[in-house]
């Protein structure tokens, strides 16, 4: 991990641990691995024609990727406006720019629904305040997230994998639509899934 990324690491948990209340202060740009970028990928299970949302897009290496490997329309929500710029140049320089769309917001204004893949890289309270805006994605659709679970939410599958980039070791938790608390109501049945 770069030096850089370990200093926005740290502001970030310090805004969590000080009790930040602004989310902006808690949401830092710290960059994923290419090979881990690739696994998470693979375990939302893009086919052609769909639809991926990354929330928090960075430098716009996964929704670059995903419509290079995947063929799908990929929208990266980010609220940095230098980000912004760099992730348009890299989609225009792969030739993207048909597929990618790079979108200058902050990522609890923007509507999503349409998405069958969402990724994140996010920290745990921003994953939970996410939920119920996850909950509106159509049954089926997969919401993959690097590092942090989804507090409250049941994983369909936990993944660890050591990068050969960073020689760190990540976690990734694939969730599938609807969500499933990890907590039901007394007497609810969980929904059922195909």
């Amino acid at each position: 991990m770069s030096a850089i990324s370990r200093c926005a690491t740290w502001v970030g948990l310090c805004a969590v641990l000080l009790g930040a209340r602004d989310t902006n202060a808690q949401i830092v740009y710290v960059t994923t691995p290419k090979d881990v970028v690739t696994r998470m990928l693979e375990l939302g299970d893009l086919t052609p024609g769909e639809v991926l949302y990354d929330l928090g897009s960075g430098d716009g290496r996964i929704p670059i990727e995903a419509a290079r490997r995947y063929g799908v329309r990929a929208i990266g929500v980010e609220r940095e406006p230098e980000l912004i710029r760099v992730s348009r140049a890299r989609a225009r320089d792969a030739g993207l720019e048909e597929l990618v769309t790079f979108r200058e917001a902050n990522l609890f204004d923007v509507d999503f629904e349409s998405a069958d893949v969402v990724t994140l890289y996010l920290l745990p309270t921003i994953n939970q305040r996410l939920v119920p805006k996850l909950s509106k994605l159509a049954t089926g659709s997969r919401i993959v997230s690097h590092q942090y679970m989804i507090p409250g939410m049941t994983a369909d599958l936990g993944v660890r994998f050591v990068s050969e980039e960073d020689a760190a070791t990540h976690m990734l938790y694939l969730y599938t639509t609807p969500l499933v608390s990890t907590d039901p109501p007394a007497g609810a049945e969980p929904p059922k899934r195909d």
